[in-house]
């Protein structure tokens, strides 16, 4: 049966949708050895923009939709005054591009700082017995990265609920409709040092050539992808 000129349309967007492996997730923090430290987050669909931009050429159409040197952009937006009112967090900014890249960076000055800050980034849900996630601690010459938030998790949970799955029923993010949409969407963590690492507990990170930095990334609907971004970094 032949299509509609509509349908053609909308085929061919879910298409660029479903063929698009490329959605990436960066958080990079730099600690120092006194608990201080940066933080930067980036949401990068620039690969998704380029080819809706290919899509929307080829049926003659123009995406920009905003002045020149005007962001329409608001991935950060219900963060950055929280932020801006936690005692020790400092040079709240956010940044973004025609291009799709999403940036949130600032400074914290110490971990339980770092600590009170993410709870904001990721909208995590305070436990009544132990209070909010306890992402990092810090010892002497050791930072350890704990298991307390799942980003895996908290998106199939998300899944399963727009899907409208009951709470026992088993869900599997990796064989549901989504999948497709998700197949190229990654998660990486950086974390660096003002000193060389000399040990570490996660056998999926990768060590910088200098010693200074640590890596682990995540895609999200391949096999064999690290158990846990948990980690005991030692310098």
């Amino acid at each position: 049966m032949k299509r509609s000129p509509v349908l053609t349309s909308v085929f061919a967007l879910l298409i660029v949708f479903l063929a698009t492996s490329c959605f990436q997730i960066r958080e990079k923090i730099f600690f120092k050895s006194d608990g201080s430290g940066s933080f930067e987050l980036t949401m990068d669909m620039s690969q998704m923009m380029a080819m809706m931009q290919g899509f929307a050429d080829s049926m003659g159409e123009d995406m920009e939709s905003e002045e020149e040197g005007e962001s329409q952009d608001t991935t950060f937006n219900a963060q950055i005054p929280k932020l801006e009112a936690l005692a020790g967090i400092t040079k709240v900014t956010t940044s973004s591009s025609k291009e799709g890249v999403s940036t949130l960076k600032f400074d914290f000055k110490s971990i339980d700082v770092l600590n009170q800050a993410l709870n904001v980034v990721y909208e995590t849900e305070k436990n009544p017995e132990v209070g909010e996630v306890k992402f990092f601690t810090m010892e002497k010459n050791k930072v350890v990265r704990h298991e307390g938030f799942d980003l895996f998790k908290e998106i199939t949970k998300s899944m399963k609920d727009e899907m409208g799955a009951q709470e026992d029923e088993d869900f599997d993010l990796k064989s549901s409709p989504y999948a497709a949409m998700m197949s190229g969407m990654g998660y990486t963590t950086e974390y660096q040092f003002d000193k060389k690492i000399s040990k570490y507990s996660n056998k999926a990170a990768l060590l910088s050539q200098d010693k200074k930095s640590i890596t682990i990334s995540y895609m999200f609907m391949e096999e064999d992808q690290p158990e846990t971004l948990a980690n005991e970094i030692s310098f």
